[in-house]
């Protein structure tokens, strides 16, 4: 619930021009987590005692402690409230959003660009199957839906959870030197591709990045596999450098 709410609130609060920076920041906050995450484990991994866990699980409960305090603290956006016609809510979301006077001049034309687009869309109460409408055609919400969905499938595919999760025991059973350090050589990786992504996503745009990240990806996958074949099938298990 909170992955999904979070990027929509960031595209509702987040000036146009940042948009995408902005967005972008809740994903690196991710792989931010995880790469610390790895780390902590690492640390923890020679104790003898409960602590070896006890200690990472705790960490946790810090994090869940500001998620709290956080989500009472940040106001519902401007369009939520435009939505539900309460003006005057709206101007004050958008006051501690944007940190400007409620009467300024800025203010009042951003708050009236919401409430034009709005009323251009209309009031009329959208249904979950809306999304299936209309079909694969350009502009249909079928055809939004299951690019929507298959961007999400397509990561989920590529394996890079499996890594995450058990990266580390999958490297020690294959007898890799230092597994935990391994992995966390995969995090950084994952947290400098999200930090680029930060100046790119708005010099180059979505839709190219999303294109050239993919078949970045795609040949990525070839050389796993290839070198697997390569390994296990070409390559005698007798070769000294094939372990």
């Amino acid at each position: 619930m909170l992955s999904g709410g979070v990027v929509l609130y960031f595209n509702e609060t987040a000036p146009k021009e940042l948009r995408g920076s902005i967005t972008s920041s809740y994903q690196c906050g991710l792989t931010g987590g995880i790469c610390i995450s790895t780390c902590i484990a690492l640390a923890t991994k020679d104790m003898a005692s409960s602590g070896a866990y006890r200690i990472p699980i705790a960490i946790q409960f810090l994090w869940v402690f500001f998620l709290i305090v956080g989500i009472f603290l940040s106001p519902d956006t401007p369009r939520y409230w435009v939505s539900k016609g309460k003006h005057q809510e709206a101007e004050k979301a958008m006051s501690i959003l944007q940190g400007m006077p409620e009467k300024s001049l800025e203010l009042q034309a951003n708050l009236n660009d919401i409430i034009s687009s709005n009323n251009k869309e209309g009031n009329t109460q959208a249904r979950w199957r809306d999304c299936f409408t209309d079909g694969i055609k350009r502009g249909g919400n079928l055809r939004r839906t299951l690019l929507g969905l298959g961007i999400q499938l397509g990561q989920q595919m590529t394996g890079i959870n499996f890594m995450f999760y058990y990266g580390t025991t999958f490297f020690f059973q294959t007898k890799m030197p230092q597994p935990f350090l391994m992995i966390i050589g995969v995090t950084l990786v994952n947290v400098i591709g999200t930090g680029v992504s930060f100046w790119s996503i708005e010099k180059f745009g979505r839709r190219p990045l999303l294109i050239w990240g993919a078949a970045a990806m795609a040949v990525s996958q070839f050389v796993v596999v290839s070198s697997s074949f390569l390994s296990v099938v070409i390559i005698p298990p007798s070769w000294p450098f094939n372990h």
